[in-house]
């Protein structure tokens, strides 16, 4: 495996100093030999840059020494070590509680690369001239988008894009995400590590084209800061370019994390009635008053067979006479239909017996 890389830190356009910190140990004997650490601090450009170099120094010592030779545990040590640093350091000295930093770190071992984070300093990977995310935020933004509720697109706008769910320094343990499987990279594929003044001033789209339109690692680089002064430079921008020459790989795996398209904001379309809506009558009810329904129309229609026959015995009239009357009387005077009936009994009911109009309710 053979590997060259450029890393590039900037303080940016608005911030007085520079929190972020890059370190690297490069053709190091014994398991690992290539380590890349990016981190960007918090808590004041004091702390902040106290705390990153501090993650940088205590991940360098660590894999100087004997870390671990499983990959993944000694990805989590170092990083759980330098954790332990930084908050001792805070408590020791009260000026500087709070202070904290994310921590991105990738490790190069018998040609395969293993990573782990904490925070939203990320790792991409550029192959066969497409972009992919190696690591996924550990922020408030991204759990919107991970509920369906924020697209991809609109965490990068959002006010509260900048608070973190996790990172180093801020408490005795840390969570770090280690990556479960190793990547393998062939010849010609390159690495990013990145702060978020780079990656959240601009977009994935503009890093790939910056990438593949570049040759050069250190004209990339280059040319990545300047595109996110461009866009404000309201952070510090910190990014390392790894590049693989040499792979004994032909072919590139490795886990996408790349955030899923969704235009869904997670607000559900519900049509509301234009107008004011009666509520359905228990079925129970509704029984009932068809009952009372029938009993009148029984009673009223024995009283106009007894009216009809009276009359026809004064009269003189016929059945025939009996409905030639009916059919001239005015529709005031017409026996209602009986679902109009049923519908005028409800509508009494529902007034005497207190129902609401629950049609603005969402079940």
């Amino acid at each position: 495996m053979k590997l060259i890389h450029i890393s590039k830190t900037d303080v940016g356009l608005v911030r007085p100093a520079n929190e972020d910190s890059i370190g690297s140990i490069i053709n190091n004997s014994g398991v690992y030999s290539n380590i890349y650490i990016v981190c960007d601090g918090m808590g004041g450009h004091v702390g902040g840059a106290r705390a990153s170099q501090t993650a940088i120094r205590s991940i360098e010592e660590y894999f100087k020494n004997t870390p671990d030779p499983t990959p993944n545990i000694a990805l989590n040590d170092a990083i759980e070590f330098a954790n332990m640093q930084i908050f001792g350091d805070a408590e020791s000295n009260p000026e500087f509680k709070g202070m904290g930093t994310t921590v991105t770190l990738m490790v190069e071992s018998e040609g395969l690369f293993y990573i782990a984070h904490v925070g939203d300093s990320r790792v991409y990977i550029n192959t066969d001239k497409k972009l992919y995310r190696l690591t996924k935020d550990h922020s408030f933004v991204q759990t919107l988008v991970d509920a369906g509720q924020l697209t991809d697109a609109e965490m990068e706008t959002h006010p509260r894009k900048n608070e973190l769910t996790r990172a180093l320094g801020i408490a005795m343990e840390v969570d770090v995400e280690v990556a479960p499987q190793p990547i393998r990279a062939k010849s010609g594929d390159k690495f990013l590590l990145c702060s978020d003044g780079l990656c959240g001033l601009i977009n994935d789209t503009m890093i790939l084209t910056t990438i593949n339109a570049y040759s050069e690692l250190d004209a990339t680089v280059d040319e990545l800061i300047e595109l996110a002064k461009k866009a404000g430079g309201h952070d510090n921008i910190s990014a390392d370019l790894i590049e693989v020459i040499e792979s004994d790989f032909a072919k590139t795996k490795f886990v996408d994390k790349n955030n899923v398209p969704n235009t869904n904001t997670g607000t559900q379309e519900v049509k509301i009635p234009s107008g004011p809506t009666k509520p359905k009558m228990d079925k129970k009810l509704q029984i009932l008053l068809s009952l009372v329904v029938l009993i009148v129309l029984a009673v009223g229609g024995n009283f106009l067979i007894n009216q009809s026959n009276s009359e026809k015995q004064d009269n003189g009239g016929g059945i025939e006479d009996v409905i030639s009357d009916s059919t001239k009387t005015s529709s005031n005077d017409k026996l209602k239909d009986p679902i109009e009936i049923s519908d005028t009994i409800s509508e009494v009911c529902e007034e005497k017996m207190g129902y609401l109009d629950l049609s603005h309710k969402l079940t």
